[in-house]
């Protein structure tokens, strides 16, 4: 059915978001890519309707993913209502554009994706497309530290214009190439999985984002565990392996954040500050001072 490949074309549209920027509006990293997904959900929507209202076995199933999500969104409805300012809330601003009208935006591709795309193969697809634009991005990434001057623009962030961001991307990434390395049917798929996987860990460790680091060391660490402990044919051996390995992460974690609270002075804190941003701490500490003050329902999203 023609609508039915035109609708999926789109889907795979979407996925080349993060290549996607303009540098005539001001904030041309974020809010190109914000109005990009706008755009092509809004028309993805149309095309969605047109085709169930053909044909209703593509209407979507109740899952719940889907219940969770929109669970989400209503909260966050709620608390922009008793919040400070409803209109910002639902428009954002004109920079990352992440208000309620992109998150009704963003429930209505991932009910179309959980329609149009039903078996492990179709989800396959998706990961071997995404993965390859996440290969695109990071080929750019190199680029810029090999001729900073050329891509000058990008601070280290390649199209996404920031680190922190093109470090959360690649650990998504990462995980594509996980999901198909475990669940590919084909041999060229596991190995292509396994050899992308490699490329984006050792890209996520060359960026300054040193979050994405965090979680791509504490992450791997965490999914040995489960490994070892999950694993088909656990024997002795494997299950004290993997129990040892969660017990050293769950200890890592609870004792640096205790020492990031209630150490100020301690080692850990005075770590992550000299390998982060001041701007950081500060803007954690009005945080938990707008947390004391509405602990309940907050401000709202904005």
């Amino acid at each position: 059915m023609q609508l039915l490949l035109f609708l999926r074309i789109l889907c795979f549209t979407l996925l080349f978001t993060p290549l996607v920027y303009w540098t005539h509006l001001n904030f041309f990293f974020d809010s190109t890519k914000a109005l990009f997904v706008m755009a092509v959900s809004e028309l993805l929507f149309v095309a969605y309707l047109w085709l169930v209202s053909r044909d209703r076995q593509w209407l979507p199933k109740l899952t719940p993913v889907l219940c969770a999500f929109f669970l989400y969104v209503f909260v966050m409805f709620f608390v922009s209502i008793i919040g400070v300012d409803l209109f910002h809330s639902f428009w954002s601003n004109t920079s990352r554009i992440n208000g309620l009208l992109m998150w009704l935006h963003l429930g209505s591709i991932l009910v179309i994706f959980s329609a149009l795309f039903r078996t492990q193969q179709d989800w396959n697809r998706i990961f071997f497309v995404s993965t390859l634009v996440g290969l695109c991005v990071s080929v750019i990434f190199y680029l810029s530290l090999l001729n900073p001057e050329v891509f000058v623009m990008f601070k280290g962030g390649s199209t996404t214009g920031n680190s922190t961001f093109l470090g959360v991307y690649l650990l998504f990434q990462l995980f594509f190439s996980g999901l198909m390395v475990l669940q590919g049917k084909k041999a060229w798929m596991k190995k292509y999985g396994m050899i992308t996987a490699i490329f984006f860990a050792v890209t996520i460790l060359s960026t300054t984002a040193l979050m994405a680091k965090g979680a791509l060391v504490g992450g791997s660490v965490l999914a040995s565990g489960l490994f070892f402990v999950c694993s088909q044919k656990p024997n002795k051996g494997k299950k004290i392996c993997g129990a040892v390995l969660l017990a050293l992460v769950s200890v890592a974690f609870f004792f640096s954040s205790f020492s990031m609270i209630f150490q100020p002075q301690g080692w850990i804190r005075q770590t992550f500050l000299d390998l982060t941003s001041g701007g950081r701490i500060a803007v954690a500490q009005i945080a938990w001072n707008a947390v004391n003050r509405h602990p309940m329902f907050g401000w709202g999203i904005q």
